[in-house]
């Protein structure tokens, strides 16, 4: 991913939740609709693991333990991470005007600038 489109995307991060808006977490089976959107995470169990699938995207195979602590964390319509329960986070981030999607493995870095503070926090727990 281009530097000034990581730059562009935190900014767009930083101005929602400056703006109040208040990211969602979701931790359990069903469906759950994103704001603004007519589109929804969907979570569902199968043989004891956890699938997800966030506005038609999101891995083939269920990849969450369900015995994890994992989640979802919807911080607006166009970004969205997940925490598999342990080790890395996955972060999706659609390009509105486009409706193009790019998606990111990161490993946690708690107090870095680009990971939301609710985040961190549900992190720390």
């Amino acid at each position: 991913m281009k530097i000034t489109t990581m730059i562009a995307l935190f900014a767009a991060i930083a101005s929602s939740l400056v703006a109040g808006e208040t990211i969602k977490f979701i931790d359990t089976v069903g469906e759950f609709p994103i704001p603004a959107t007519a589109e929804s995470v969907r979570v569902t169990e199968i043989q004891s693991r956890i699938q997800f699938r966030i506005r038609g995207a999101g891995p083939v195979e269920p990849v969450i333990q369900k015995d994890r602590n994992w989640f979802i964390a919807v911080v607006d319509k166009d970004h969205v991470w997940v925490h598999l329960g342990a080790g890395r986070l996955f972060y999706y981030s659609w390009q509105s005007d486009t409706k193009s999607r790019s998606e990111e493995w990161t490993y946690p870095n708690l107090g870095d600038a680009k990971l939301p503070k609710e985040v961190e926090d549900r992190l720390r727990k």
